[in-house]
């Protein structure tokens, strides 16, 4: 709570929170996804990543999240097109 009312953390309300269900294909897994948005130059990419971590924290030390659900429903939330084009590709990849 304290990271929180500090500034260094941010929440949202679960009314706010765009849902969606991310397939276990290799390609989905969290550090695959932040290893990609991690090679993207694109100052928007940089914003959403800053963005990301005030709700991840954990990803400043480690290369994936606590919780893969809260990952990508953040990632969704943040970015609403990312994941339904992230899982289109990889199922006509698959």
């Amino acid at each position: 709570m304290k990271k929180i009312l500090g500034g260094d953390l941010s929440f949202k309300k679960v009314a706010d929170i765009n849902f969606v269900t991310v397939p276990l294909y290799d390609e989905l897994k969290p550090a695959n996804v932040i290893e990609e948005m991690k090679l993207k130059t694109d100052k928007d990419k940089e914003e959403l990543w800053k963005d990301i971590k005030k709700y991840c924290p954990e990803l400043e030390y480690r290369s994936n999240p606590k919780d893969r659900s809260f990952f990508f429903n953040i990632l969704n939330t943040l970015d609403k097109d990312c994941m339904d084009k992230a899982v289109y590709n990889a199922r006509l990849n698959r």
